[in-house]
């Protein structure tokens, strides 16, 4: 009986032994996992305090950096004080800016002419050497807040051309004032921009408005309101002196023709936005109303100046005061790795007044597509525009005169790429003909398609 007893009491020891065993060795492996998961800890720990001390270091660099960098820049600006004021220069070459660019251009024109009193169609083909000069310096006061300029070109003395061609027995070459112009840029008014003078034309627009050498005068606003989200929306506001008739008669009139008309002027009116789509995608709406009292839409007989017209029947100007209303749409944006920029462009000139038998003659409208960019050695560009503008639609003195001016239709297609950062050559190829081929309320059996082909060598400074 005791033996049983016995035995049972060392079994019973002998599993309690054993079940303590296991529990240390449970005890054991949890503790070695929880020392893993403390040591783990330990080292993201460590690692997120070196990412600290660096980010640290590299704000700490680039507020040395910054305040290095300016502390260089007024070290350069006194030096250049010091040195201009040990040279005997003036203190007023102290910002002072030289700018400019100089172009060599070969253009070949084709015109296919057929005349009724001709015996076919005949090829009238012209070959040119031109060349394009146009320096200029801009001065800032009050911080850069007040910019005065002017600008040289060569030329005739015409608003839209500043190409020379090589003629005349070698003769010397004409240079007139092109720009001459005083902006000013409020700090207090961030935004606010007045231009006054000779001016690049400031609105938003395309060639088929206007040429690019057409540099309106008399005095322009801008107000760029603060960006509204991804919106910057803009006004415009201008008014421009076409001619003077001061010297004629009394009161800015003259007798033309037993009419009597003011001296031209043309208001500008323009609204519009600039809007960020996304990074890479930006688009530009603006729309723009013009009004000119005492501009001849069409200047003198026959097609007038610029492809305007006049009334073949009496010589009333058709359209005497023109009232167009602009509307531009501009988007650009990244696509393979390249920018892209298109446009649609159209216009109308509800006081066109035509009193012939063709009608009214006055919408305009152009379409374009370019690829690429022009700013570095290696860049390059290809662009196509149709345009189609009927004879007073827009102004055609100031209309593309490589295009033909107003009454024109037809293409442009064009190349550049940059040699270097500041030297381009580049191709241009327009086709265009007339919309309409009568003249003096008779039709004349001709077409005056024109091919025109033009190759530049272009430098800028």
């Amino acid at each position: 009986m005791y033996k049983r007893w016995i035995v049972a009491v060392v079994l019973a020891a002998g599993l309690a032994s054993a079940t303590a065993k296991a529990d240390e060795a449970e005890m054991a492996k949890k503790l070695k996992t929880l020392e893993d998961r403390l040591t783990a800890q330990e080292k993201r720990i460590a690692a997120q305090d070196t990412q600290i001390a660096k980010l640290k270091l590299d704000q700490s660099n680039q507020k040395l950096s910054a305040a290095y960098k300016a502390e260089i820049k007024q070290l350069v600006k006194d030096m250049n004080a010091d040195a201009a004021k040990h040279s005997g220069l003036p203190q007023w070459l102290d910002d002072l800016e030289f700018f400019g660019d100089f172009r060599l251009r070969f253009q070949h024109s084709s015109v296919n002419t057929l005349r009724a009193i001709g015996s076919g169609l005949r090829d009238k083909p012209r070959n040119r050497f031109r060349g394009r000069l146009r320096v200029g310096l801009k001065k800032y006061w009050l911080e850069k807040q007040l910019e005065v300029g002017f600008r040289l070109a060569t030329g005739s003395n015409t608003p839209t051309s500043t190409n020379q061609t090589f003629d005349d027995y070698f003769d010397k070459k004409a240079v007139w004032v092109d720009l001459m112009w005083a902006k000013y840029q409020p700090k207090a008014i961030p935004g606010f921009v007045i231009i006054g003078g000779k001016m690049k034309n400031p609105l938003v627009h395309t060639s088929m408005m206007w040429d690019s050498d057409v540099n309106p005068e008399g005095i322009w606003v801008q107000y760029k309101h603060g960006k509204i989200a991804s919106f910057q929306p803009f006004v415009n506001v201008g008014y421009w002196t076409v001619d003077d008739y001061q010297n004629w008669a009394a009161g800015g009139t003259h007798s033309d023709g037993g009419n009597t008309r003011r001296s031209p002027d043309m208001w500008t009116y323009q609204a519009g936005f600039d809007w960020k789509i996304r990074k890479d995608v930006k688009y530009t709406l603006a729309a723009a109303y013009y009004q000119s009292d005492g501009y001849d839409i069409g200047s003198g007989a026959g097609w007038g100046y610029g492809g305007n017209t006049i009334d073949p029947v009496d010589g009333v100007v058709a359209g005497g005061s023109p009232q167009i209303y602009n509307v531009i749409n501009k988007v650009g944006w990244k696509m393979f790795k390249l920018p892209w920029a298109a446009y649609v462009d159209f216009a109308q000139n509800v006081n066109e007044n035509d009193r012939t038998w063709r009608g009214s003659e006055d919408l305009a409208y152009a379409v374009g597509l370019k690829v690429g960019q022009n700013k570095k050695k290696g860049d390059w560009s290809v662009g196509y525009h149709y345009r189609y503008i009927q004879a007073n639609a827009i102004f055609g003195a100031w209309a593309d005169a490589d295009f033909g001016g107003a009454n024109s239709k037809g293409h442009v297609w064009g190349a550049k790429y940059n040699l270097t950062d500041f030297l381009t050559v580049g191709t241009t190829v327009l086709y265009t003909e007339p919309i309409t081929t009568d003249r003096w309320g008779q039709m004349v059996s001709r077409d005056n398609d024109t091919l025109t082909i033009q190759a530049d060598l272009v430098w800028k400074f």
